[in-house]
């Protein structure tokens, strides 16, 4: 997902949010880089929908905050698919 002004800690809240609206228990937030404005969730698969769903969501200003880049099946994946190499 990439990220503009957020910070970590509207980060966890968001994934805090997450959780309890749409009973999302293994949703984790892995990790954020300010600088690039890239993080990445993990989720269960089956839970999938409900995440994408509620991050879309997500707006500030009117306008959408978040932009999910896409679905990976390992951290490892997701971070050379998605994240741009400096």
């Amino acid at each position: 997902m990439a990220l503009g002004d957020s910070s970590r800690a509207e980060i966890s809240r968001l994934v805090s949010e997450v959780k309890s609206k749409q009973n999302c228990q293994s949703v984790k937030f892995i990790g954020f880089d300010k600088t690039s404005g890239f993080g990445i969730l993990l989720c269960g698969h089956l839970e999938l929908p409900a995440v994408k769903s509620m991050l879309s969501q997500v707006k500030t200003g009117g306008k959408t905050e978040l932009k999910i880049l896409g679905v990976s099946g390992t951290i490892r994946a997701a971070k050379r698919k998605f994240v741009p190499r400096r």
